[in-house]
């Protein structure tokens, strides 16, 4: 066995370093094939999403930007849209804890922000938490390589149960 008269601890180790990177590689290759390649629907402080979309310049995203962000502030007491931002980014400014719904400092405002890895896929605009997960395809399995998100996440489960079952032989 590879890890033959390992420590708990040494199994432990094993174990988390490979689910730090299977994390990390599933979220590279979800985000997009050719970054190169990229047009997001890009706007400034819109008042709604037709507009920003009807503005909307067509051009290519600058390098290292390789999702499309949207940001959505909405009055919470009227559903009414207050301001629309959307843009090209890079991958760190659109990580998992920043999509999703907030309140903000402001009196009955809330901002609803989404992420997407091809292009034009920030056509929609996110009103609740709910639909800023199901727009953000960087982190789910309907972009557009969902089909190698998936194999990616098989993969690592098959390793990761091997890893799992050689660690419990070798302990017990």
């Amino acid at each position: 066995m590879i890890f033959a008269n390992s420590s708990p601890f040494v199994c432990l180790v094993v174990m988390a370093v490979m689910a730090r990177h299977v994390v990390s590689a599933v979220y590279v290759i979800s985000v997009r094939d050719s970054p190169k390649d990229l047009t997001c629907y890009t706007c400034h402080a819109m008042i709604n999403n037709k507009e920003c979309n009807k503005w909307a310049p067509d051009k290519f995203c600058p390098q290292n930007h390789t999702v499309c962000k949207t940001v959505h502030r909405i009055n919470i007491v009227t559903g009414k849209s207050l301001v629309v931002d959307k843009s090209c980014a890079s991958p760190d400014q659109c990580n998992a804890p920043s999509v999703g719904c907030h309140k903000t400092n402001i009196n009955n405002e809330m901002e609803c922000v989404s992420c997407c890895g091809f292009s034009y896929c920030n056509e929609e605009i996110p009103f609740d938490h709910s639909t800023a997960i199901k727009l953000s395809t960087v982190f789910n399995d309907s972009s557009s390589s969902g089909a190698r998100f998936t194999l990616v996440n098989r993969i690592a489960a098959i390793i990761f149960a091997y890893v799992v079952k050689v660690c419990a032989y070798d302990l017990g």
